[in-house]
């Protein structure tokens, strides 16, 4: 009874040892898993917090974006008027001097050295505000297609804010 009594307690308390041991294992592990899940977890809110505060910045981006390029066109459209109001003046000028003031010379009024003269200068005037018009007209065309691309620019930046805003939300 002594020897196998022995064995037998010694046998138990190894049971009971590794019982523990697995035991603590256990829940060493599961204490293991739910802080990893914590991390996890964390770190994926984290991450979350670093895309969010990334999406804000490029919206704010873009918003700066949109912001000059709608100063620079609105501004281009104010030239553009501008440019339109002196070509349209310059159009009526031209215009009355094709009449009856771009043949200065009147026989038995206004003839001689003094007449050819100023029928030269109203002349060259003329056709100075001719090659002025249409250079003004080249200009307003290309301030249009400006205006036109800075609009198309803009609706794109517009689009794309759309998108990361609704990532937001």
């Amino acid at each position: 009874p002594g020897r196998k009594g022995k064995i037998q307690s010694s046998t138990d308390n190894w049971i009971i040892r590794e019982f523990m041991s697995v035991k603590k294992t256990t829940k060493k592990e599961k204490t293991i898993k739910e802080t990893s899940k914590k991390e996890v977890l964390q770190n994926e809110q984290l991450k979350n917090d670093s895309n969010i505060e990334d999406t804000k910045r490029q919206i704010s981006n873009i918003t700066k974006k949109i912001n000059l390029a709608d100063d620079i066109r609105e501004k281009l459209l104010y030239y553009l008027n501008i440019l339109n109001n002196y070509i349209d003046d310059f159009t009526y000028t031209k215009e009355k001097l094709s009449g009856e003031y771009l043949d200065v010379k009147t026989k038995d009024v206004f003839e001689g050295e003094m007449a050819e003269s100023l029928a030269k200068h109203v002349s060259d005037v003329y056709t100075s505000m001719i090659s002025s018009i249409n250079h003004a007209s080249s200009i307003s065309s290309t301030l249009k297609a400006e205006i036109s691309l800075l609009g198309n620019y803009i609706s794109d930046l517009t689009t794309e804010q759309k998108v990361l805003k609704n990532k937001l939300f």
